[in-house]
């Protein structure tokens, strides 16, 4: 009985931090006085940390709103960020034909910025994809083509 009383008291504790970092991710990205890239950084969070897994349409939307902000900008890496962040959602949803596309918008962005780690992540994705719909020596090469960079 100890055990799962510490469980659920744990549980609700973990809960209960974790709305409250996604309370204050949101309150940086309605904040205008932050600078740009911290809005988006803190959306990006928002949007992966509560809602990619469970409601992979949500994280899309925030993901759309993040490529808004950042193309009305023109603040490159933050769009590669985004358009990521939408294929990992559309993935999610099965939707990898979609997801692709997204992925290697990103991925062009990010290889034109020299963001090795973002070119990496997202090879990485892409292969995963790919793998899944059957195209198993395309995902690898992208894979390997991955880990090539790390």
């Amino acid at each position: 009985m100890r055990i799962l009383l510490t469980a659920l008291l744990f549980g609700l504790s973990f809960q209960s931090y974790s709305q409250a970092n996604l309370d204050s991710l949101w309150s940086v990205w309605e904040d205008d006085q932050q600078l740009d890239t911290t809005r988006l950084t803190a959306l990006h969070h928002y949007a992966t940390e509560g809602y990619l897994r469970a409601q992979p349409d949500s994280a899309y939307h925030f993901g759309e709103v993040m490529l808004n902000y950042a193309e009305s900008k023109d603040l490159q890496s933050p769009m590669a960020d985004a358009l990521h962040l939408q294929g990992y959602a559309l993935s999610n949803l099965g939707q990898y034909n979609e997801a692709i596309g997204l992925y290697e918008k990103s991925l062009s962005i990010r290889e034109e910025k020299g963001d090795s780690v973002g070119v990496a992540m997202t090879l990485n994705h892409l292969g995963s994809i790919y793998r899944m719909q059957g195209e198993i020596e395309k995902g690898l090469g992208l894979q390997e083509r991955s880990l090539s960079i790390r």
